[in-house]
């Protein structure tokens, strides 16, 4: 179309338009835009922007920042950061410090 470009090759199929560039290949679509980087699997969403990355499968959710990481699967949530570690799941929560141990 006017707007975007398409590129063809054997494995791999790139459609470029003017803020985003698509890859598409047989086992995943990779979406590139100003901010951010998609990609995208069968198993797993990865999304990258400057600051942080979320990388989702079928069982976890991973959070990733500047200061901290952040892991959710079914039943635990776990924030990770400079300092401390922080272990949720259903029935307690665990807070581990370099000097100590919360639970």
């Amino acid at each position: 179309s006017r707007d975007s470009v398409q590129i063809s090759s054997r494995d791999s199929v790139q459609i470029r338009s003017r803020d985003s560039v698509q890859i598409r290949s047989r086992d995943s679509v990779q979406i590139r835009s100003r901010d951010s980087v998609q990609i995208r699997s069968r198993d797993s969403v990865q999304i990258r922007s400057r600051d942080s990355a979320q990388i989702r499968s079928r069982d976890s959710v991973q959070i990733r920042s500047r200061d901290s990481v952040q892991i959710r699967s079914r039943n635990l949530v776990q924030i990770r950061s400079r300092d401390s570690v922080q272990i949720r799941s259903r029935d307690s929560v665990q807070i581990r410090s370099r000097d100590s141990v919360q639970i």
